[in-house]
């Protein structure tokens, strides 16, 4: 067990003399908080997100009404998230809640019956469960993976989620703008960071500042050049298959 005792010293010795050094110490300690801090605040993932309301509306002797029934009911025994609520739009308050959800989507004419709503998406009509059906459950299980797709009718626009900073429209930033806010979110992952501490250990040792500008300039001159070509080549390699 000498060996064990051995390595125990060396340890011992090791952070004894990390810690006295003062600049060493804060260091250690503000590399702790900042990742405490990124793994609290980091938005969790999960395969599903939160469920809501399925508006279901239908009319008084539609055939098709009452043949969506069945998939509804199925639906939502899949999918335990979501609640399926059915409106008359015969009615006047339902036909006054379903004019107000069309018009809060943009729609200006009345879909056919019946009508299916949730979050931004709309469909009307029924044909049966392997066409309608199968287009309905694929967009329920996109939003509920709180990734909806674009409403019928509405050109996709291209969007990125970024953490803590939600979704972003790339078209709506200039390409300097886009260019820092992808740099600073790029500069927040694990390689980034292990790389980063290790330069931080290595300059902490040196006393002598021209060889502390001599690596870190080569280290940030170095990353802007290979991260310049490796843009280049990709926006090349998009420019030749567009």
């Amino acid at each position: 067990m000498k060996w064990l005792s051995s390595v125990y010293n060396r340890i011992g010795n090791f952070l004894k003399n990390t810690f006295q050094d003062r600049f060493k110490r804060y260091l250690i300690i503000s590399l702790v908080i900042i990742g405490i801090v990124i793994g609290v605040t980091s938005p969790a993932t999960s395969g599903t997100g939160e469920g809501f309301e399925v508006h279901f509306f239908y009319l008084t002797g539609c055939p098709h009404c009452g043949e969506q029934r069945p998939f509804n009911e199925k639906l939502a025994e899949k999918y335990p998230q979501i609640q399926i609520v059915e409106h008359d739009a015969g009615t006047p308050s339902g036909r006054a809640l379903l004019s107000e959800m069309l018009e809060e989507r943009g729609i200006v004419d009345d879909p056919e019956f019946p009508i299916t709503i949730f979050q931004n998406q709309v469909f009307g009509g029924w044909e049966s469960g392997e066409t309608t059906g199968r287009i309905i459950e694929t967009a329920l299980q996109q939003c509920l993976a709180g990734e909806c797709p674009p409403p019928t009718g509405e050109e996709p626009r291209d969007t990125i989620v970024l953490p803590w900073i939600g979704e972003i429209v790339l078209s709506d930033y200039s390409l300097p703008a886009l260019a820092v806010i992808l740099g600073l979110v790029d500069g927040f992952n694990p390689c980034a960071m292990w790389v980063l501490v290790y330069l931080i250990a290595l300059v902490a040792t040196l006393r002598d500042r021209k060889r502390i500008w001599l690596i870190v300039g080569s280290f940030v001159l170095a990353s802007g050049i290979l991260y310049f070509l490796f843009m280049t080549v990709w926006l090349n390699a998009f420019l030749l298959i567009g």
